[in-house]
């Protein structure tokens, strides 16, 4: 039974999205900042980000790997539900005043509590870990070494993702989608195979 509350409770959680515009600016030679553009209007960042990386942003990898593994309650699946992931912080427009800023900064947190989904969070955080460094030490080694499907899909979007990461110049940026609807979560998931 626990199984079947669970899956309705994540197509609850799934019900809740709201497609978000993720954009990863280049901000210097080795400093990169995170804006969550919301259907809502409201526009978040994280700058300076952590975890810069010449071949791909922490960050980045975090969306990537979520994506794959369907981690509808990691960090972008919290923001896409309206909460900051505890990272993140309203941008000011013209409009906004600090009170208005404090309001926001206060109502995230709170959904940030009611969304929180410890387990989707830390499941996120080690995935990234051992699909990052798997990641790179295929690029390292050989590129036709056979791997399980899941990590193949990863390292394909890994690589494009890349790629566009490194054509940028400082004050460039790239965007991308959440969620990404072209994948669908599935029952199973299969451990990374150590090699």
């Amino acid at each position: 039974m626990r199984g079947r509350a669970e899956s309705l409770a994540a197509q609850r959680r799934l019900r809740n999205l709201t497609t978000v515009h993720i954009e990863f600016r280049r901000t210097g030679e080795r400093r990169y900042a995170v804006l969550v553009h919301c259907a809502d209007q409201r526009t978040l960042q994280m700058d300076p980000a952590p975890g810069y990386d010449a071949l791909m942003p922490h960050d980045l990898l975090h969306y990537a790997v979520e994506c794959e593994l369907g981690l509808q309650a990691g960090i972008f699946g919290q923001l896409a539900q309206g909460g900051h992931a505890r990272l993140f912080h309203p941008v000011a427009d013209a409009s906004s005043g600090k009170r208005q800023l404090a309001r926001e900064r206060r109502r995230g947190a709170r959904r940030d509590e009611r969304i929180a989904h410890r387990e989707d969070s830390a499941e996120s955080e080690a995935a990234v870990h051992a699909y990052g460094e798997a990641w790179r030490r295929r690029a390292r080694d050989a590129k036709n070494t056979p791997v399980e499907p899941r990590f193949a899909r990863l390292c394909s979007r890994l690589d494009g993702l890349s790629e566009q990461w490194r054509k940028l110049r400082v004050g460039e940026s790239m965007t991308v989608c959440w969620p990404d609807t072209s994948l669908r979560r599935r029952a199973a998931r299969p451990a990374l195979q150590q090699g």
